[in-house]
């Protein structure tokens, strides 16, 4: 009999341990089950494609156009009469007046907004270990996973049953305020999925500041 109520302790000490990590996924696995939502195949290393975006602004609306080659290192910016680019860490500059810290931030920008989640697994990114589980944010249950940089720190926020990113949001570390982004449909180009509509919000009064729609990827 004692021997049976052992057994048993040990199979309900089990049972709750498996209960308790079910319900409580680390920062690491929400991340790779991102991943998989996103880019299920693993393309995002060796992706070629170019993203044609309206960008939305106050003073004005932009057409711009950018690719991206990761295989060989190799980024190109166009927006009207401005080209230029990196490959690997040399930059170009085709035509515009820009010097190459400014094409070198550009390249950063538009590859970690739209490599995202997959950039979040680059090497010296500061994943906290903390997982926020947010049964109502913005009327959706949510992950939210923070990672906090030297400039800003950054909440990701991705959905509790499909793992999709939905949003993200920084706080500056050096002045007040940061931004919020909302992300909305999506366009699958080569088994990835990307946001259709990325909507730019101040942080802390959620006053609307622009909206990029993709309007295509080839």
């Amino acid at each position: 009999m004692k021997k049976i109520m052992r057994y048993s302790f040990v199979l309900l000490t089990l049972l709750l341990v498996n209960v308790g990590t079910a319900q409580s996924p680390s920062a690491i696995d929400i991340l790779d089950r991102a991943i998989s939502y996103h880019d299920p195949n693993n393309s995002w290393p060796s992706f070629h494609g170019k993203l044609f975006l309206t960008e939305y602004r106050e003073t004005e609306n932009r057409s711009t156009q950018f690719t991206i080659n990761n295989s060989i290192g190799k980024f190109l910016f166009e927006r009207g009469d401005v080209s230029h680019g990196m490959l690997l860490d040399s930059c170009f500059i085709i035509s515009g007046d820009v010097d190459c810290e400014r094409v070198n931030t550009i390249r950063n920008y538009y590859l970690h907004l739209w490599g995202l989640p997959m950039k979040l697994k680059d090497n010296g990114t500061p994943l906290q270990e903390e997982v926020k589980i947010i049964e109502d944010w913005q009327g959706r249950q949510v992950y939210a996973l923070d990672v906090n940089y030297e400039r800003e720190n950054w909440s990701f926020f991705f959905d509790q049953n499909t793992y999709a990113l939905i949003a993200y949001q920084f706080y500056f570390n050096y002045k007040e305020g940061g931004e919020l982004i909302l992300l909305e449909d999506e366009v699958e180009y080569a088994g990835m999925k990307f946001p259709k509509s990325r909507t730019w919000y101040s942080l802390p009064k959620e006053e609307y500041l622009a909206k990029d729609i993709l309007d295509a990827i080839k």
